[in-house]
């Protein structure tokens, strides 16, 4: 017959024997043997108790907790599910407040001048973002693309019901059904056109011109980073797919450049604004790409130049929308 005395029963275990006594104060865990001597041992049954406790601990579970699960035997799996939720809302806390002390960090060793409200401010801002419908984003946001990706929910609520956001998002999971369908094809070829297309018939709709910054930092920071549940392989096909959707939309409508009707100034201010909101610079990083191909002609690659490349005098106007 297995027993031990405290001393040895807490070397067994890894705990301190402060630890024990504390444990047979408050009736979760007590020597079962009685020796004639008076000394109290510890037996074979208390060191699977023992064993319990420590791994409850472990996960979590207050000791009040843990006597609840082994006196009333509550049902363990559903106990466990419930404390994995629970460690996983603490965890995302946690991170969030790590952010913020590396974003107040980074201010001050950059020598900029950094208050108490703008401490909270941020603090407000990581709280907040632990309600978002994807808060795996506070992982690999910057905290001004995190401002940006929750003002972005916050609108997208004002402007959609909760009908209207759920079926958005099964609109969004038919074309990502569509894309894993057919990877084995050319993301640049027609099936790619259609499906792009579909998939920025979407986005358009859910983000406004003022939020397609935080668009394209949630789509290539967030899904292409790993942490969205979006297969990889598929978020890099619509990648290349919209790519080539906007390339073959800009070269066929950079055929009539310069625009002479008011219908093909509207098309590309239009089209403009889908690939970079008011952000000239996101224009300016996919023009680029326009300017390094081959299939401009010299006029079209001029007025691009002119337009988005080439600084304008004062008072001067241009076409280009931001």
């Amino acid at each position: 017959m297995s027993r031990w005395y405290v001393k040895k029963f807490a070397d067994l275990l890894g705990v301190s024997i402060q630890t024990l006594h504390h444990y047979d104060h408050i009736d979760l865990l007590k020597p079962s043997i009685r020796c004639e001597n008076g000394y109290r041992l510890y037996s074979r049954e208390d060191l699977e108790k023992a064993q319990q406790i420590i791994a409850l601990k472990f996960f979590g579970f207050k000791l009040s907790e843990i006597r609840e699960i082994l006196e009333l035997h509550t049902a363990l799996p559903q106990r466990l599910q419930s404390q994995k939720i629970l460690l996983e809302k603490k965890a995302q806390q946690l991170l969030n407040a790590a952010k913020v002390i590396e974003a107040t960090t980074t201010k001050i060793d950059s020598a900029q001048e950094l208050t108490w409200e703008e401490i909270t401010k941020l603090a407000h801002l990581y709280h907040k973002a632990e309600t978002l419908e994807k808060s795996w984003m506070v992982q690999v946001l910057t905290p001004d693309e995190l401002a940006a990706y929750v003002a972005y929910q916050e609108d997208k609520k004002k402007r959609f019901s909760k009908e209207e956001r759920e079926a958005f998002k099964e609109k969004w999971k038919e074309v990502l059904a569509g894309v894993s369908q057919h990877l084995s094809e050319d993301p640049a070829g027609e099936r790619g056109y259609q499906l792009a297309g579909q998939a920025m018939e979407i986005l358009n709709q859910l983000y406004t011109p003022e939020h397609i910054a935080a668009r394209k930092a949630a789509w290539e920071k967030g899904h292409r980073s790993g942490l969205s549940p979006v297969p990889q392989e598929t978020t890099k096909w619509l990648d290349q797919a919209v790519k080539a959707y906007y390339t073959t939309r800009c070269l066929r409508l950079l055929k009539h450049a310069p625009f002479q009707t008011a219908a093909q100034k509207q098309e590309w201010q239009t089209l403009m604004t889908e690939i970079g909101g008011r952000n000239l610079e996101l224009i300016q990083n996919f023009l680029h790409s326009l300017q390094d191909g081959e299939q401009l002609s010299p006029m079209a690659r001029e007025w691009l130049q002119n337009q988005y490349f080439t600084p304008h005098p004062k008072g001067e106007k241009n076409e280009k929308i931001i």
